[in-house]
């Protein structure tokens, strides 16, 4: 009985023995690596585990790299430039899952077959599930962070000086004062005379002090011919008086014109007033109407008196010059200028508030802050 039993332990040690030198295929198939392409096998081992590794490519081509990793990162078997590798044995130490890689460096295809066998330690772990799964790891750090709370506010109380406009006004400024009269000569007197002149206009240079400034808005013209002119003129002021109502310091109805009181003022009327060709100009464009040449206008017109306003800024400063022309061969003209400007002024004076300046005030704290990375990696399903 004795002899029997120690018969059939080394038969069962025996059977033991040759199943687990029984390799188990786990793969046995053909793949198709493209051109500088890469493609990977990924299976699971366990301790005491045999890995037989067989590989060829079928046209005899090399391929660049072939590795077989323990994952994460521990190489187990490169070769480089191969077309074949025959029963290539890899212990594994401990359970893992096993990349295969195989990569081309070429720019062409390469079709490989490609055999993966295990021999289990023992009947027990003959079963073992080669399969693998992923897991996902949370990798959790504090990074430390500074961060600025409010705490209160303190309150500055201080005085300011502003300087505020406390008054404007509009003034009326004679430009000629009274009235320019000008004896416009006729060609038919003689020879050398010249049937041309001109009036110039000087406008107020604007002024800008601390405390006042007084700046010209607009100006207006008005000519008449005749030695009547001025009591044309002085009808405008009659018709004027409602217009400017409540307007202080507006006396004179070429600045009601200015201003936009009225859109035109009488000149002077009747068959024996002779006409005028008038044109307002610069200097330069004066000088070429005196000599007879081609010139520009601001303004013009012809007849027995004319008026008219300018309110843009860039007419509002400098010299302009009312230029005169006798069209009557014969007898001499007599022109009555006028021309007013009108000045806005505003008075300031400086204003002292009572002003407050809140900061917030704030304090410095140190804190941490939670930083959660996650990442998958292949594990074994066992």
């Amino acid at each position: 009985m004795k002899n029997f039993s120690i018969l059939f332990c080394l038969l069962l040690a025996n059977v033991s023995n040759i199943f687990a030198q029984t390799p188990i295929t786990i793969c046995e198939q053909t793949i198709k690596i493209g051109a500088m392409g890469e493609e990977n096998l990924f299976y699971s081992f366990t301790t005491g585990d045999q890995i037989l590794f067989d590989f060829t490519e079928i046209n005899g081509k090399e391929l660049k790299e072939i590795e077989v990793v323990e994952l994460p990162s521990s190489t187990k078997f490169s070769t480089f430039k191969a077309t074949n590798v025959d029963g290539k044995k890899i212990s594994v130490n401990q359970k893992a899952v096993y990349q295969f890689r195989f990569k081309n460096g070429a720019v062409s295809g390469r079709i490989c077959q490609v055999k993966i066998q295990r021999i289990p330690e023992s009947e027990a772990t003959a079963r073992f599930n080669t399969g693998w799964k992923w897991k996902t790891l949370y990798d959790t750090t504090y990074v430390p962070y500074t961060q600025d709370s409010l705490v209160g506010y303190d309150s500055l109380w201080y005085k300011e000086t502003v300087r505020e406009e406390i008054a404007s006004r509009i003034e009326e400024y004679d430009l000629l004062p009274g009235g320019k009269p000008v004896t416009v000569k006729s060609t038919g007197i003689a020879v050398h005379d010249n049937p041309r002149s001109y009036v110039r206009i000087s406008l107020p240079t604007n002024v800008e002090t601390p405390y006042q400034t007084k700046k010209v808005t607009a100006w207006a013209y008005w000519i008449g011919v005749g030695a009547s002119a001025e009591s044309f003129f002085s009808k405008n002021k009659e018709n004027l008086k409602s217009a400017v109502t409540g307007v202080a310091g507006i006396t004179n109805p070429l600045a009601g014109l200015a201003l936009g009181f009225a859109t035109d003022l009488i000149i002077p009327s009747g068959e024996q007033i002779d006409p005028v060709r008038y044109a307002i100009t610069n200097q330069q464009n004066m000088e070429f109407f005196m000599s007879g040449n081609p010139y520009s206008y601001y303004d013009n017109g012809f007849g027995k008196g004319g008026s008219g306003k300018f309110n843009s800024k860039a007419m509002c400063q400098g010299s302009y010059y009312i230029c005169l022309k006798n069209e009557n061969i014969h007898d001499r003209i007599d022109v009555t200028v006028k021309a007013v400007a009108i000045i806005e002024v505003k008075d300031y004076e400086d204003v002292v508030y009572d002003r407050v300046k809140v900061t917030p005030r704030y304090v410095t704290l140190n804190k941490r802050r939670m930083v959660v990375n996650t990442r998958d990696i292949r594990v074994t399903i066992e």
